[in-house]
């Protein structure tokens, strides 16, 4: 089985949307606090000073939310990971290492990417034109699939016989990767006043902006996790794996909250039916199949809005993400019962 990715300019970088935007010498957490400190300082009202006023003669309410869109190529996490995106300590442990990537920590961190799906951390294909001689925009969606290739099947022919060889369907299989389909995610918290006087700025935002990667890691194994449940997928044997051509150790198991048909072995490693096994909070099910025949697509670009909440200076952090769910082969996948 192969697999083949679509031909996308990965390192395009979009144009700058506010103020606030990203810039790769700059990690995330100090952007984060900068942001914040934004919509501490915002005003809830804006004075209307008309022609011929030096002082406002109105005011009108405005929002005290600043927003930072994050590129995951380009924002650097602190010291917490190391250079391959994996958690290794608490923000506040001694010496540094290398900073990672958030894209590298969402793949590092995800569940589903451990046991052989393909996280792909991807730009919007969409493009904008513009239209007529009034500043009208078209968007255009450009067409990209992912594609899983598997052996063509061969049969015996006679030789001496006019009959041609059986016609079988094409062994390519694709996903549509429009972001028309895409699933919008999105996280609240709010901060409160005495954490934020109780932590460092530096030391604030640093676990924000961690917490935020990994539950990007998070969101991308449950939206693919559902995606593959939807597809009804029947129940685990081996002769059903053998019958669709996979071998042993395209195989894995992730095991849910029902934690149906897993258990530990001798050895100590986690099996399901059988089946190396990895515990994932975000399914009950318990799904085995070949993982390499799915992926997820998560938008490289995310929003995180800061806002001031009232006078007591707690502040809301709002995040927004956008992923694909990525099943083209849904009979290399079954569940296992209890």
């Amino acid at each position: 089985m192969g697999t083949r990715f679509p031909a996308i300019d990965t390192s395009a970088i979009h144009p700058s949307r506010t103020p606030n935007r990203m810039t790769p010498d700059l990690g995330i957490a100090q952007q984060l606090h900068r942001t914040a400190q934004d919509a501490d300082l915002a005003q809830p009202y804006r004075g209307l000073t008309p022609p011929g006023f030096q002082e406002p003669t109105a005011y009108a309410r405005t929002h005290t939310a600043r927003s930072l869109p994050i590129n995951l190529k380009t924002a650097s996490l602190p010291t917490a990971f190391d250079k391959e995106g994996r958690l290794i300590r608490a923000p506040k442990a001694g010496s540094a290492c290398a900073t990672a990537k958030m894209d590298a920590t969402i793949v590092a961190a995800s569940r589903v990417a451990g046991v052989g799906a393909h996280v792909m951390v991807l730009p919007d294909t969409r493009k904008a034109h513009a239209v007529g001689l009034r500043g009208g925009i078209a968007v255009e969606d450009v067409p990209v699939e992912f594609r899983t290739i598997e052996a063509a099947t061969f049969s015996v022919v006679d030789i001496d016989s006019e009959d041609d060889a059986p016609t079988v369907a094409l062994p390519v299989l694709g996903a549509s990767m429009s972001w028309k389909q895409a699933i919008t995610l999105g996280v609240r918290f709010e901060i409160p006043r005495s954490v934020r006087r109780r932590d460092t700025p530096e030391d604030l935002h640093a676990e924000i902006s961690i917490a935020l990667s990994l539950g990007l890691a998070r969101a991308a194994d449950a939206v693919l996790l559902s995606a593959v449940t939807a597809t009804g997928p029947g129940a685990f044997s081996l002769a059903a794996a053998a019958a669709r051509g996979l071998r042993v150790d395209e195989l894995r198991a992730i095991v849910g909250t029902g934690s149906a048909g897993a258990a530990f072995g001798n050895d100590g490693i986690l099996r399901a039916a059988g089946v190396r096994a990895e515990l994932c909070a975000d399914t009950a099910s318990t799904i085995i199949g070949a993982w390499n025949r799915c992926g997820i697509a998560v938008n490289e670009d995310v929003t995180v809005h800061y806002e001031r909440l009232g006078k007591a200076g707690h502040l809301a952090c709002t995040a927004w993400a956008t992923m694909l769910p990525l099943v083209p082969d849904e009979s290399a996948f079954w569940t296992v019962a209890a």
